[in-house]
């Protein structure tokens, strides 16, 4: 019996080859092994959050702050047990890193801050992971391996956090803001006196 959420992938002792099984009541052979640790955990995972400052076209540069949610399924089961959480995490968030910096250095700093833009990066980010993601390891028809495939799991959510400037820029324009509201200030001051 496979308990909700979760896959059981058995080892066969004569060949060692494995087999996988979803939730629920399943024949199994005598010369398949289970152990406790062959029941694999299907709920979504999350990458850690995820910090890193991009250069915009105008110069400025932002900060963008963003994790991943993924699962794995029956069918990738035994490609997700073969790689370790903390190397997936690395590698999606390497990518990610990596789309964001070419989508983002072509954009101006202001345009990048709107929530339009954030939600278009979300989107872009997800169908850069679903559909052209790959890892230069080839499969038998000579193609690359589509990142998921390669790690056995799916992405299913690329939420953005924040798209800000980075703080030091911040502070600068704030102060910029503040004495230009005293220099009116004194100018008007200047003025009424005369």
């Amino acid at each position: 019996s496979v308990p909700e959420i979760t896959g059981l992938v058995t080892v066969n002792l004569f060949t060692g080859g494995m087999n996988t099984y979803p939730i629920g009541l399943h024949f199994r052979f005598p010369w398949e092994q289970v152990k406790e640790g062959n029941y694999i955990n299907l709920r979504t995972m999350k990458t850690n959050d995820k910090q890193e400052t991009f250069p915009c076209k105008d110069g400025p540069v932002i900060t963008v702050k963003w994790s991943l949610q993924y699962r794995s399924s029956v069918e990738q089961l035994t490609a997700y047990i073969s790689v370790d959480e903390e190397t997936i995490n690395n590698g999606l968030n390497e990518v990610a890193s990596s789309f964001l910096a070419l989508k983002i250095r072509d954009t101006h700093s202001e345009d990048v801050r709107k929530k339009e833009k954030k939600e278009e990066l979300e989107k872009d980010l997800l169908d850069h992971f679903q559909k052209s993601a790959t890892v230069p390891v080839k499969r038998s028809d000579g193609t690359d391996t589509p990142l998921e495939e390669f790690y056995g799991i799916s992405i299913m959510l690329v939420p953005i956090a924040d798209v800000d400037f980075e703080k030091d820029y911040q502070t600068a324009r704030s102060t910029d803001q503040v004495m230009r509201k005293f220099r009116e200030t004194a100018n008007t001051i200047v003025k009424d006196g005369d």
